[in-house]
C-alpha cells in the first residue's frame, strides 16, 4: 500500500479515526511557492496542513539526520509511506522531521528528468513499477510529439484525473522558442472558456518546463475532416460556432491566435471544439498594429503574405473563413503544389463556392474571406450571423 502527503494551503480539521483504510480529498495546491514539506509533527497529521491518502502508513526514516534535503531541481510533491501495524487504522505516524523543497525530489542528481519515487511495502509488481511522476500527477503513455516537446498522459495520483502534459527541454530550445513558448504560457493562463484548450498549471526545474494541459480524446479537426470528408451544414455549424465563441472572447481580452487551422482545433469526447497551440497567439491594444508575420500560407491573410502591419483581429476572421469553407465543402478556398503560386491566388482572394453551400454560408464565406480587411467583416458580426 502507497500514500503520498502533499502541501497544503489553509487548514484541514482533523477527521474521526477511520476504522479502515480511507481516502480523504481536499484541494491540493499543486504549485506553493516555497517549501511541500519542513519540520512536521507527525503525529500532530493534520495541523502542518497536510494530506494523508489513504492509510494507515508509517512514515520512511526521513529525519534530518538521516536523509538529505531533496534537490530544488526536482519536480515531485511525493513522499512515500508503507503499512505498517498501527492499531484499528488510526491516524497515528511516528515523530520524525523532514526537509524537502519547492519542487523536491529525494535522493537525485541536480539537472535529472523527473522519476518515480521508491515505494516498500505492498505486492511486488507494484514495487517494481517504475512511474515518473510531474507534481501529483503519474506520467502514462506518449500523446504526441509537437516542434518545442513531447506531450504525455498524466494521471493525477489521487483523483485518477487525466491531463496532458507537455514537457519542454529547455536546453534543446533557442532563446527565440523559448520566448514563444513564455508567451504561449502567458496568454493561456489569460484565457478560461469551455473552448479553448485550458492550462492549469506550470511545472518547472533547471532543465524542464512541464505543461498541464486539459486532456481531450478526440484526436484534431483536420482528421475529422480527411476522415469524413465535408460535413452537413449542421455539423459544420455547430463547430464553427464553437470556434467563433472561443474566438470572440480572445477578442473581447485582446488577444488574437494568428495561426488558426484545423490542425490547431482539437475535439474532446464529445466532439466539442478546443483552440489549441498559442504559440504564435499576441495582444493587441486596440488602434494598435501588428507586424509579425506568422500563421501556416493556407489559412494565412493577404495583408500578412505582403509583409504589412496588420489586425490581428482580422486576420483571424480570415482564417476561420477559411476553416468554415473547408468544414463545408471538404476542401481549401487555395491551394496550390508550388508555394509561390498559392501565396499569389491567396493575394488576389478569389474562390469558387461550390452550388451545395447554404446561401448565407455563401455570403458569410465572402464576407471573411475578403481581401481588403477593412471591408471584412468582424468576428461580433459573424457571432451575430449564427
Amino acid at each position: 500500500m502507497r500514500g503520498f502527503f502533499f502541501s497544503m494551503r489553509g487548514r484541514l480539521p482533523l477527521p474521526t479515526p477511520p476504522t479502515e483504510p480511507q481516502l480523504m480529498v481536499a484541494s491540493i495546491h499543486s504549485i506553493s511557492p516555497l517549501c511541500i514539506l519542513r519540520s512536521f509533527d507527525w503525529e500532530g497529521l493534520v495541523h502542518e496542513n497536510l494530506l494523508l491518502a489513504p492509510g494507515p502508513f508509517r512514515l520512511f526514516p526521513l529525519s534530518e539526520g538521516s536523509c538529505r534535503p531533496f534537490d530544488d531541481d526536482g519536480c515531485h510533491f511525493l513522499m512515500g509511506f508503507r503499512s505498517n501495524g498501527c492499531s484499528e487504522g488510526a491516524a497515528r505516524v511516528q515523530r520524525g522531521r523532514a526537509v524537502a523543497r519547492r519542487y523536491g525530489r529525494h535522493g537525485e542528481t541536480a539537472g535529472a528528468a523527473p522519476r518515480a519515487l521508491s515505494m516498500e511495502g505492498g505486492s511486488a509488481a507494484a514495487a517494481a513499477e517504475a512511474y515518473q511522476y510531474v507534481g501529483p500527477f503519474r506520467l502514462e503513455k506518449t500523446l504526441g510529439k509537437g516542434q518545442t516537446g513531447l506531450v504525455k498522459l498524466g494521471v493525477h495520483c489521487v483523483t485518477g484525473k487525466k491531463v496532458a502534459i507537455k514537457i519542454i527541454n529547455r536546453e534543446k530550445l533557442s532563446e527565440s522558442v523559448l520566448m514563444k513558448v513564455e508567451r504561449e504560457i502567458a496568454i493561456m493562463k489569460l484565457i478560461e472558456h469551455p473552448h479553448v484548450l485550458g492550462l492549469s498549471d506550470v511545472y518547472e526545474n533547471k532543465k524542464y518546463l512541464y505543461l498541464v494541459l486539459e486532456h481531450v480524446s478526440g484526436g484534431e479537426l483536420f482528421d475529422y475532416l480527411v476522415k469524413k470528408g465535408r460535413l452537413t451544414p449542421k455539423e459544420a455549424r455547430r463547430f464553427f460556432r464553437q470556434i467563433i465563441s472561443a474566438l470572440d472572447f480572445c477578442h473581447s481580452h485582446s488577444i488574437c491566435h494568428r495561426d488558426l487551422k484545423p490542425e490547431n482545433l482539437l475535439l474532446d469526447e464529445r466532439n466539442n471544439i478546443k483552440i489549441a497551440d498559442f504559440g504564435m497567439a499576441s495582444l493587441q491594444p486596440a488602434g494598435s498594429l501588428l507586424e509579425t508575420s506568422c500563421g501556416s500560407p493556407h489559412y494565412a491573410c493577404p495583408e500578412v503574405i505582403r509583409g504589412e502591419k496588420y489586425d490581428g483581429r482580422r486576420a483571424d476572421v480570415w482564417s476561420c473563413g477559411v476553416i468554415l469553407y473547408a468544414l463545408l465543402v471538404g476542401a481549401l478556398p487555395f491551394d496550390d503544389d508550388n508555394l509561390r503560386q498559392l501565396l499569389e491566388k491567396v493575394k488576389r482572394g478569389v474562390f469558387h463556392v461550390p452550388h451545395f453551400v447554404p446561401p448565407d454560408c455563401q455570403q458569410l464565406l465572402r464576407g471573411m474571406i475578403e481581401v481588403n480587411p477593412d471591408k471584412r467583416i468582424t468576428v461580433t458580426r459573424v457571432t451575430h450571423h449564427f
